[in-house]
């Protein structure tokens, strides 16, 4: 079953509330404005303010969309969301400013799923403000849209591009205007705009954010901050989650190192 809460049009919902009645849901993602899920049967469906085939609107309850029924992977952003199927397209729907949708075009709304490139390895997505990341299923972290003013300049990039040439990238996570990313040695790094979040590293550069290196979950959140926990090396599970460390950042170590 699926729960929310917050503010649902002019109602504050300061409880958690169901919705719907299906109770199947496997995956859900929670936008600036709409919201997106699958159940376990492959289904995507949408909410809140969110499109239908021709134009905007809003969704009280979650809507089917479109007809397909091997949707894997979805995240929803600032007005748009992106999701991947079980043959490993990517699809993109919603605003494009900056070219956020990775579709090699700018300022163009897409009402319905419209497929990201030719690549058909794509493994997991993350929707920010402006831009998104993603992983392919060799480890390889791509980014698209806009993530700051490098040098006062405004720029963006509106297909993905490889960010390094590093094959280890397990977890990604987008926000405002910073993204952070998960290597499968344990290890953070960060990236994002350094005229909006004076902390972080650069538009294109990746930073290591220091010591310990046993990270295995991350989340970005607002104006510059994000979490991870991390966990000592156990193939015991009682005692990862006892060990378990979290951390809130927007105040991060000064040792930063080079990838």
């Amino acid at each position: 079953m699926l729960y929310s809460w917050g503010l649902d049009g002019d109602t504050l919902n300061k409880r958690p509330h169901r919705v719907g009645n299906k109770s199947d849901w496997v995956t859900v993602s929670a936008g600036y404005g709409e919201m997106v899920a699958i159940n376990s049967n492959g289904e995507l469906y949408t909410w809140g303010a969110t499109f239908d085939d021709t134009s905007w609107t809003y969704l009280s309850l979650p809507t089917r969309k479109g007809s397909a029924s091997n949707w894997t992977s979805v995240s929803s952003g600032m007005y748009f969301s992106i999701a991947i199927n079980g043959n490993g397209q990517m699809f993109s729907w919603g605003q494009n400013q900056y070219g956020k949708l990775g579709l090699g075009r700018i300022n163009n709304d897409y009402f319905l799923p419209q497929r990201i490139g030719q690549k058909s390895n794509w493994e997991k997505v993350s929707a920010g403000t402006d831009h998104a990341l993603a992983i392919t299923n060799d480890g390889k972290l791509f980014f698209w849209g806009y993530l700051g003013r490098p040098s006062g300049v405004d720029s963006f990039y509106a297909t993905p591009k490889q960010i390094g040439n590093s094959t280890n990238w397990i977890d990604i996570s987008a926000h405002q205007n910073h993204s952070i990313a998960l290597n499968e040695l344990g290890q953070i790094y960060i990236f994002g705009a350094p005229t909006i979040e004076p902390w972080l590293t650069g538009y294109e550069g990746l930073k290591k954010l220091g010591e310990p290196n046993n990270y295995f979950k991350i989340s970005a959140g607002g104006y510059g901050t994000f979490h991870a926990i991390g966990q000592k090396a156990s193939s015991n599970v009682e005692s990862i989650q006892k060990s378990s460390e979290f951390l809130i950042y927007p105040n991060p170590l000064n040792n930063f190192n080079d990838l």
